[in-house]
């Protein structure tokens, strides 16, 4: 009987044990991952800027364009009428910014209301 209790103490000991080992594993990879980077940041903004950027474009392209090849193994013209939705949006909203910021008001408005009709009109012409 003080054996299987001996044990059943042991096996608590043993997995508090293991968890202490995961949570110092779990510490160990987070400052080697934090501390070089932290470092970088502080020794060199411009590059961990540019690091940064440059790995968040990487993996959103890499998942836009995993995203872009299934939609147009699925059907091309339904693809091709996406990407010109999408082209009149970025380019009415770039527009309209570049016109707010140039302080002409009045004209980003009618771009954003011309954006919207062009829009409008890729998107719910042939539903009828």
């Amino acid at each position: 009987m003080i054996r299987k209790v001996f044990r059943g103490y042991l096996g608590a000991l043993g997995a508090l044990g293991r968890l202490a080992l995961l949570g110092a594993a779990c510490l160990a990879a987070g400052l080697a991952v934090t501390w070089p980077l932290w470092r970088l940041a502080t020794a060199a903004p411009g590059i961990f800027t540019a690091l940064c950027g440059l790995l968040f474009a990487a993996a959103a392209a890499f998942f836009a364009v995993s995203r872009m090849r299934t939609a147009w193994r699925l059907n091309p013209a339904r693809f091709r009428r996406s990407l010109l939705k999408f082209a009149v949006l970025a380019a009415g909203l770039s527009i309209s910014v570049a016109l707010v910021l140039a302080w002409h008001r009045f004209a980003a408005l009618g771009a954003i209301l011309v954006t919207g009709a062009v829009w409008g009109f890729l998107a719910f012409a042939d539903q009828a």
